[in-house]
């Protein structure tokens, strides 16, 4: 989920299933529209929804464009 000042962004939320064999790489990709003020600021979360295991994210890519 994408967060913009601290306030969940709905039109950001993904949902991926994960079988927790860690050979099975999933990947992820969210696509939105967010208008942006000079101070606003936006974060990425994710959570486990399903259990209480950790989540470790090894690889990361993040791109913005403005448009």
């Amino acid at each position: 989920r994408l967060f913009k000042n601290g306030v969940e962004y709905p039109q950001s939320c993904v949902k991926v299933l994960m079988d927790g064999n860690d050979l099975d790489p999933t990947s992820l990709t969210l696509n939105c529209l967010v208008k942006l003020g000079t101070s606003d600021s936006i974060d990425l979360r994710a959570s486990n929804t399903t259990g209480t295991d950790s989540i470790t994210i090894v690889c990361y890519t993040c791109v913005i464009t403005q448009v």
